[in-house]
Protein backbone atom coordinates (compact mmCIF):
# COMPACT_ATOMS: atom_id res chain seq x y z
CA UNK A 1 0.00 0.00 0.00
CA UNK A 2 2.93 2.77 0.94
CA UNK A 3 4.54 1.44 -2.52
CA UNK A 4 1.42 2.43 -4.16
CA UNK A 5 0.84 5.72 -2.33
CA UNK A 6 4.71 6.83 -3.58
CA UNK A 7 3.04 6.51 -7.11
CA UNK A 8 0.43 8.50 -6.62
CA UNK A 9 2.07 11.46 -5.10
CA UNK A 10 4.38 11.54 -8.19
CA UNK A 11 1.37 11.06 -10.43
CA UNK A 12 -0.32 13.57 -8.63
CA UNK A 13 3.01 16.36 -8.48
CA UNK A 14 3.10 15.04 -12.52
CA UNK A 15 -0.26 15.99 -13.38
CA UNK A 16 0.21 19.07 -11.37
CA UNK A 17 3.95 20.15 -13.50
CA UNK A 18 6.29 19.89 -11.00
CA UNK A 19 6.65 15.79 -11.03
CA UNK A 20 9.47 13.49 -12.96
CA UNK A 21 8.24 11.22 -15.05
CA UNK A 22 11.24 8.77 -14.52
CA UNK A 23 10.33 8.41 -11.06
CA UNK A 24 6.96 6.86 -11.72
CA UNK A 25 9.14 4.63 -14.50
CA UNK A 26 11.49 3.81 -11.30
CA UNK A 27 8.78 2.71 -9.22
CA UNK A 28 7.50 0.24 -11.82
CA UNK A 29 11.59 -1.07 -12.32
CA UNK A 30 11.59 -1.45 -8.85
CA UNK A 31 7.75 -3.35 -8.28
CA UNK A 32 8.87 -6.17 -10.81
CA UNK A 33 12.78 -6.34 -9.60
CA UNK A 34 11.15 -7.21 -6.59
CA UNK A 35 8.66 -9.58 -8.20
CA UNK A 36 5.70 -8.10 -6.75
CA UNK A 37 3.47 -7.45 -9.58
CA UNK A 38 3.19 -10.32 -11.45
CA UNK A 39 3.01 -10.43 -15.27
CA UNK A 40 0.81 -6.74 -14.35
CA UNK A 41 1.15 -5.30 -18.12
CA UNK A 42 0.26 -1.58 -17.04
CA UNK A 43 3.18 -2.39 -14.19
CA UNK A 44 5.39 -3.92 -17.13
CA UNK A 45 4.74 -0.85 -19.68
CA UNK A 46 5.18 1.76 -17.32
CA UNK A 47 8.85 0.16 -16.54
CA UNK A 48 9.39 1.44 -20.22
CA UNK A 49 7.31 4.21 -20.49
CA UNK A 50 9.92 7.60 -21.92
CA UNK A 51 7.83 10.78 -20.96
CA UNK A 52 5.16 12.48 -18.92
CA UNK A 53 2.37 11.39 -22.22
CA UNK A 54 3.05 7.76 -21.85
CA UNK A 55 3.92 7.56 -17.83
CA UNK A 56 0.66 9.52 -16.78
CA UNK A 57 -2.18 7.54 -18.13
CA UNK A 58 -0.30 3.81 -17.17
CA UNK A 59 0.23 5.27 -13.79
CA UNK A 60 -2.95 6.83 -13.49
CA UNK A 61 -4.69 2.91 -14.33
CA UNK A 62 -2.58 1.72 -11.78
CA UNK A 63 -3.80 3.64 -9.48
CA UNK A 64 -7.29 3.27 -10.03
CA UNK A 65 -7.00 -0.58 -9.51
Amino acid sequence: MEQLMELELECFRLRHGDGRADRCVDWAVERLRLDQEGDDLEVVLLASARGRDEVLPLAEVIIER
